[in-house]
């Protein structure tokens, strides 16, 4: 009998061929004499370890680096994930831009961007729309019921609701808004508007100065310097108006009293 060649190797690590990491014990004629070596997560230490198996196994045929063979499965799933990242990142970007696009139709709506700010809380003050009382947020009441509104004469406001039950509202127009700036600009752009589009009327010709007279003590802008020009420049229209509307009614009694006369001279004629 042929004496078989033997040649010790103390912890040599290999591959086998189908990618199996082993520990070669002996290095005999014909092949190796190996044991297995398995991984293993070790919790004690938080990370991977090795332990071999002690049981002996022959191998005719071992590889110093794992044969590709090793990998195809792991590279197929890993393939297999890339994809499905590929595929979520597509679908992140559809969401994305689906939600840039939204961004971009909502900001043409500030009242939907105001009802978010005050649901979610983004917002410093709030401002009353009939009086222009300019309240900060810790002072103010918020209901957790709101609701909002747009004409194409007033333009948009939010409402506070009594309760969630009916449609029933506190009637009090608001806006948020985050910045005493914003706020004073708001403010001051309504005033001025207000003055603007107030209507002579020739019994009332004080309901201009009602207007400043009905804005409340907390907001500052009566007395700024575009609001005084808009005031000044509605009181010289007014003023026109009642002239004219004043002459349209004295040359309209002195008609009337004219008539009168002619009248009476007629009727002293057939006397």
């Amino acid at each position: 009998m042929k004496e078989l060649h033997t040649i010790k190797i103390k912890n040599m690590k290999k591959f086998t061929k189908e990618g199996k990491e082993v520990i070669v014990v002996k290095e005999i004629e014909g092949g190796f004499l190996t044991k297995g070596v398995y991984n293993y997560w070790d919790e004690e230490n938080e990370e991977e370890a090795e332990t071999i198996n002690e049981t002996i196994v022959f191998y005719a045929e071992l590889f110093e680096t794992a044969p590709t063979e090793k990998y195809a499965d792991v590279v197929s799933k890993l393939k297999k994930v890339a994809d499905d990242i590929r595929y979520q990142i597509n679908d992140l970007k559809e969401v994305r831009d689906n939600e840039k696009s939204l961004i971009q139709k909502v900001s043409k709506f500030p009242i939907v961007q105001q009802l978010v700010d005050y649901i979610t809380g983004n917002f410093l003050f709030v401002l009353y729309l009939n009086t222009l009382e300019q309240i900060p947020k810790a002072q103010a009441y918020l209901s957790p019921y709101i609701a909002m509104a747009h004409t194409k004469c007033e333009g948009y406001w939010l409402y506070r609701l009594r309760n969630d039950n009916y449609f029933a509202s506190d009637d009090i127009k608001l806006l948020t808004f985050k910045t005493q700036e914003e706020l004073n600009t708001y403010s001051k752009k309504l005033l001025i508007e207000r003055l603007e589009s107030a209507k002579f009327n020739y019994n009332r010709s004080s309901n201009l100065k009602d207007i400043l007279t009905k804005i409340h003590y907390t907001c500052k802008i009566k007395d700024d310097t575009d609001v005084l020009a808009a005031f000044d420049k509605k009181l010289k229209e007014f003023q026109k108006e009642d002239k004219i509307e004043r002459e349209t009614k004295l040359k309209k009694e002195v008609e009337e009293l004219d008539n009168k006369r002619k009248e009476l001279e007629l009727l002293s004629q057939s006397i």
